[in-house]
């Protein structure tokens, strides 16, 4: 399936978000950019701010964290895990991490600053194996069709300077404490193996992660934490679903059903899901993939009377398939039994004859694209 013959490279989109002087050098591969449609969210968006804790201190106990005083509502965290976003008012905060066992203080920030944004607070461990508290923020952006976003951390316990592989090949240079410790570099969706290597020849990996299928519209965090004697690579998946219910702009339990309703564009399919049945499907646990007609569809769509439920489920796949996975097939089958190639035509993207016009529209269950016609039933 041929894609858009355009390039853009990592390090260029890296230095458009102004994030290339965080560390010393990033090396990346070409990333091509997929057919261009309706991007589903803006470049900047008003959003508010949403911390999480991750516990990399190796020698601490479970923690939890309290912001002026007051719980914060997550999950205790325990070593080597990363806790869930949750949203905090943006503004000067008291911060206080605590044994969640005895409640002693085991760090206290009073002057701890939230910005609007997602910003992970990392518990580590200095060369001494004292607790310490560090922070790595960055804004919510548009990422391409095809792509996902990871931020590196070396968390470890010394001042190690740590090279982040892709594939064997050295991805991301020479990260250190405390100036450097993390990184964000968009990559192109696929499955790939990582490694953390410290410096000199024919050294071991410090920690490695294989395999790892990096999906189209999620953010990772992959941290090489403990000590230099006993390392371990974590890998943490935040997908699409996570960050816009984090957000609030997918409701809660977040299912394609919910991705669906919470546009204002496609609220109208709420009762056509509901009379046709379909409800029960698009909450169900799935995964699957809606190929949804757009919204000035759907009075035709209720028009049809006894053929409308057969003409929805003819535009659910089973299975969960970003844009980047359709784009890898010639054809898909739908629900119904009808088959549809998928083509690309002028940096248009067609399924059957309907264009897609927005994409990967994330839910817990799967994945919504929008197209602009209704798929017939008879092929």
């Amino acid at each position: 399936m041929n894609r858009l013959t355009r390039k853009f490279t990592i390090v260029t989109a890296v230095m458009l978000v102004g994030l290339l002087a965080l560390v010393p050098f990033a090396q990346a591969q070409d990333a091509t950019p997929l057919p261009e449609v309706t991007p589903t969210l803006e470049t900047e968006m008003n959003i508010d701010a949403y911390v999480r804790v991750a516990h990399f201190a190796p020698n601490a106990s479970d923690v939890s964290v309290t912001v002026d005083g007051e719980p914060l509502d997550i999950e205790e965290a325990t070593y080597p895990t990363v806790t869930s976003w949750i949203a905090v008012e943006p503004g000067t905060h008291s911060l206080s991490i605590m044994d969640a066992l005895t409640s002693d203080v085991i760090q206290q920030m009073d002057s701890f600053e939230v910005t609007p944004g997602f910003t992970t607070i990392a518990i580590l461990e200095d060369m001494d194996g004292q607790p310490t508290v560090t922070t790595f923020s960055r804004q919510m952006f548009d990422l391409l069709p095809g792509t996902s976003g990871i931020t590196f951390v070396n968390a470890l316990s010394s001042d190690t300077p740590v090279t982040f592989t892709r594939d064997d090949i050295p991805f991301v240079v020479d990260l250190m404490a405390p100036s450097s410790r993390a990184f964000f570099i968009p990559v192109d969706a696929n499955t790939f193996s990582f490694a953390a290597m410290s410096q000199g020849e024919n050294t071991a990996p410090l920690g490695e992660a294989t395999e790892i299928d990096v999906t189209d519209g999620s953010y990772y965090l992959i941290a090489v934490v403990g000590t230099e004697e006993n390392p371990e690579l974590v890998v943490v998946e935040t997908t699409g679903a996570d960050y816009a219910m984090a957000m609030g702009t997918l409701m809660e339990p977040g299912t394609i059903n919910e991705a669906i309703l919470s546009r204002e564009a496609l609220a109208g399919y709420g009762p056509v899901f509901d009379n046709l049945g379909l409800t029960e499907t698009l909450t169900s646990e799935g995964p699957y993939t809606v190929l949804l007609p757009a919204g000035f569809l759907i009075d035709e769509i209720e028009a049809m009377g006894d053929d409308a439920t057969e003409t929805l489920q003819n535009h659910i796949l089973d299975g969960a398939y970003t844009l980047s996975q359709i784009l890898d097939t010639e054809s898909v089958t739908t629900l119904a039994g009808n088959t549809y190639d998928v083509t690309v035509v002028d940096g248009n993207i067609f399924i059957g004859d309907a264009q897609v016009i927005d994409v990967n529209i994330f839910g817990t269950n799967g994945v919504v694209h929008l197209i602009d016609s209704i798929l017939p039933l008879s092929q």
